[in-house]
């Protein structure tokens, strides 16, 4: 008589978590119960931050473009689809109903496998976030960057002008893309010119076209960008590198929705929605006779600046797995990131910002023989100092270390969240002992005054 074997609740707990495929199980209120560890490499985040959260966050019930649960629930029967993740995994989802003693789903189980290659793209589960589109995908699960979106979401429906500042690399181009694909104007051209990389002699041309014979080597007609752009977006990415002399002109193509070709004695009317971006301090510009005031408030009607990346670090994750998938697609293999990894990208400030994070996990899918990348197969640049290395102990005391670890940490979740609130729920304290905190080691948000005393 062979022995009976017996799996206890730990083993079994671990076994799942160790599984391939992803298993997660949502109840009848769309919350989920249980995740295995697998949800890191899907959607950026443990089991422990998306346990007992929606399984979408805004999203109408009954929407089968982002999740199965409410069908199956409805339906009362399996079903299954494919997704991408947004972080960009193509997954195959399979989700089953689980009946209570009376015939009614009191759970929806799916399992969630990555498919190498999908020969088909199939609705989104965007754990959260909208589907991203095919070049206006913008990957993100911070606070900050949902505050951009909804002002660029607002900003999209109207013709007006709109100024995109941040650092470089932050994703200036990426959200004037989206900021094309959510308005009106979508099914027409969107049309780029950099503003740095254009000769200053040439400036004029390239925005409004010329005439046959209006200077040398101009032997035919030409349509100016404002004109190849009519009904759409043009976007003057380093607005602040554009020549002094051309200012004036884009001044009164802004105001007046006309322009004339080099060399053409006609008036062209335009239509179409300017965006500009730069990385550069444009106040500092104008009070060095860099950039005329009047152009800057022409073009600053809306203004979003894009947060850089060390000022939210809830999206490195997911970005890196974003970019990750990406490469992992386009050169046909196949990585994983362990835990120590991913901590150490976590705490890298990436000065460069996304474009310095993309060029990192390309780097890494290409040159790392393993298939699981470690902190050893990391590039020496990402293991400097950061909030959670080890510090020394050095003369301070216990009380001053103290302090210092702590001032460190109330900053760094101020400046990752922002509302006393927000850091309160980061640093596990009360929103009036993050405000004594906040205001000791630094200026609380003018409007969080009143959320403390609320208490």
């Amino acid at each position: 008589m062979s022995k009976k074997v017996e799996l206890s609740l730990d083993t079994l707990a671990a076994i799942v978590d160790n599984m391939r495929d992803e298993l997660l199980v949502v109840d009848r209120e769309y919350r989920i119960v249980y995740v295995n560890n697998v949800c890191r490499r899907h959607y950026g985040k443990t089991k422990e931050e998306l346990i007992g959260t929606r399984i979408w966050f805004g999203v109408k019930a009954n929407d089968p473009t982002k999740t199965l649960a409410p069908a199956v629930f409805s339906h009362k029967r399996p079903m299954e689809h494919r997704q991408h993740t947004y972080t960009g995994a193509r997954v195959f989802t399979s989700a089953v109903p689980f009946f209570d003693a009376q015939g009614e789903v009191i759970y929806v189980i799916m399992n969630v496998r990555d498919e190498w290659p999908m020969t088909q793209d199939g609705p989104v589960f965007a754990c959260g976030q909208t589907a991203p589109r095919d070049d206006g995908n913008i990957v993100f699960c911070s606070r900050a960057m949902e505050k951009v979106l909804k002002l660029a979401d607002q900003v999209a429906q109207v013709p007006s002008p709109c100024l995109l500042l941040g650092e470089t690399g932050t994703g200036k181009s990426r959200l004037a893309r989206y900021l094309h694909d959510k308005g009106p104007r979508a099914d027409s051209p969107f049309v780029t010119i950099n503003c740095a990389g254009i000769p200053q002699d040439l400036m004029e041309s390239e925005l409004y076209g010329h005439k046959k014979g209006a200077f040398t080597g101009a032997i035919s007609d030409k349509k100016g960008l404002f004109e190849v752009a009519k009904g759409g977006t043009l976007f003057l990415d380093e607005i602040s590198e554009l020549p002094f002399a051309m200012q004036g002109k884009l001044l009164h193509t802004l105001q007046e929705k006309e322009f004339r070709r080099v060399g053409d004695t006609r008036t062209l009317k335009t239509d179409v929605k300017v965006v500009a971006a730069t990385n550069r301090d444009m106040a500092q510009l104008i009070r060095n006779k860099g950039f005329r005031s009047d152009l800057y408030y022409r073009l600053n009607v809306f203004e979003i600046t894009i947060p850089p990346l060390r000022r939210r670090p809830d999206d490195i994750i997911p970005l890196f797995l974003h970019f990750q998938n990406l490469y992992c697609k386009e050169y046909g293999i196949e990585k994983s990131v362990d835990h120590g990894a991913m901590e150490i990208l976590s705490n890298y400030e990436w000065p460069g910002n996304i474009r310095e994070l993309s060029h990192t996990v390309e780097r890494l899918m290409v040159t790392c023989t393993e298939p699981v990348i470690n902190p050893g197969n990391l590039p020496s640049f990402l293991h400097q100092a950061g909030p959670t290395q080890d510090r020394p102990i050095g003369d301070q005391g216990l009380d001053a270390a103290v302090e210092s670890v702590e001032r460190d940490m109330v900053l760094a979740a101020q400046r990752a969240r922002g509302t006393v609130r927000e850091v309160a729920a980061a640093l596990k304290i009360s929103p009036t002992r993050a405000f004594r905190l906040m205001k000791k080691y630094g200026t609380p948000q003018e409007d969080a005054t009143g959320e403390a005393e609320e208490e």
